[in-house]
């Protein structure tokens, strides 16, 4: 071990908040969908086509970085995309439920196609969760020399400041990170009805997809601003506030109530099989 390293060690109740917050990334999409097989209301297809338009909207969005920013650092490639992926997932959301191959024409697929969306997001979180819990494993059993041997010095440095704030983010911030993952599911969600229901009113402007962009990239750029100082008891609740603030302007413009009753009762909502 370098010198200032032999401290970094995972503490139990550091593994244990990985683990909780690594478990609700699994479990929180599947029990949203096992909620609505409650109703009747579940559909399987709706899941997998937001889980593609989530995989297809990423990449695209990344591809187009790379190549409007060829020459740029990394580090500024990557801000750019989680900076503007919004304009790509709310432009996917869109062509999924205005062409009818996804066959969204009722809420309850609306929803689902929310989840399939918010749940890839959940499980590749879950999974990056799970890889730092290996990490934690083999920091108890191998030490840091393990993760530095035959690095550069610089290289080494980076590699012992990832590994602490892996060992820094304590029971109490990953219970903040699981909260976190609610209120993003949430803003899927959200922002998957705003387009639903907006989509084929009479008088549906193209402005409700600008509305649904602007607010996905103010929640995105609320937490890259918070990122800036570099504390996580700031950029975490930050998180929070951000999409609790998204969820609620969304909650304005269309009524959550009239959504929660047409995944209730499936059968009776007929607002796309009139159109």
């Amino acid at each position: 071990m370098s010198g200032g390293s032999a401290d970094i060690v995972f503490s139990d109740s550091t593994m244990l908040g990985y683990i909780i917050s690594a478990s609700v990334c699994f479990l929180l999409p599947i029990s949203a969908f096992f909620l609505l097989r409650r109703y009747r209301a579940a559909a399987l297809f709706p899941v997998m086509a937001g889980a593609l338009v989530c995989f297809l909207s990423t990449r695209a969005c990344d591809l187009s970085i790379w190549m409007l920013m060829a020459t740029a650092p990394m580090a500024q490639k990557s801000v750019a995309a989680a900076e503007l992926v919004g304009i790509f997932e709310e432009t996917g959301r869109f062509l999924a439920m205005k062409y009818p191959l996804t066959n969204i024409k009722k809420t309850c697929s609306a929803v689902c196609l929310g989840i399939g969306h918010a749940g890839l997001e959940c499980f590749i979180r879950g999974a990056q969760t799970i890889k730092i819990i290996s990490i934690g494993r083999t920091l108890s059993q191998k030490g840091t020399g393990h993760f530095t041997a035959g690095k550069k010095a610089d290289e080494a440095e980076n590699v012992l400041r990832e590994l602490r704030s892996f060992a820094d983010n304590g029971l109490i911030l990953s219970l903040l990170d699981s909260l976190h993952y609610f209120t993003n599911f949430g803003v899927h969600i959200a922002l998957t009805l705003l387009i639903y229901k907006k989509l084929f009113e009479e008088d549906f402007r193209k402005r409700w997809i600008a509305v649904a962009i602007g607010l996905h990239t103010a929640h995105n750029a609320a937490g890259w601003i918070a990122s800036l100082t570099g504390i996580p008891w700031v950029i975490k609740p930050v998180g929070i506030l951000s999409g609790l603030a998204v969820i609620f302007i969304v909650s304005r413009l269309i009524s959550f109530r009239d959504a929660a009753k047409a995944v209730r009762c499936p059968e009776h909502d007929t607002i796309r099989a009139e159109k």
